[in-house]
């Protein structure tokens, strides 16, 4: 999946709906963010939507994100989604590899 840094962030495109987001992968938030105005759209507060082909879902949090305006960031991947995947950041190709963590339980 190709990825931009901007601002010193780590932002990928993903599609809810038929609508395309921002979102900004944040090692440093324990949960998953959604700005208010999207949250409201989303169905019992889950965030649900494709990466690399596989379905992500994801509880999420409302919160006013429009300091991030700029970016066009309307999602922030916290904690909660870094658990569930391995990222691997390719640099020169300029593309994150995603590989779902199997628990076996």
């Amino acid at each position: 999946m190709p990825y931009k840094i901007e601002a010193s962030q780590l932002l990928i495109k993903a599609f809810i709906g038929e609508q395309q987001y921002n979102m900004m992968i944040d090692t440093g938030s324990p949960v998953t963010v959604v700005h208010t105005d999207l949250i409201k759209n989303l169905e019992n507060e889950f965030l649900r939507f494709k990466l690399e082909g596989e379905n992500v879902e994801l509880k999420a949090y409302g919160q006013d994100l429009s300091l991030l305006s700029d970016m066009g960031v309307a999602v922030i991947l916290g904690g909660d989604f870094l658990r569930q995947y391995k990222m691997i950041i390719n640099p020169e190709e300029e593309v994150l590899l995603f590989q779902k963590y199997h628990t076996g339980r």
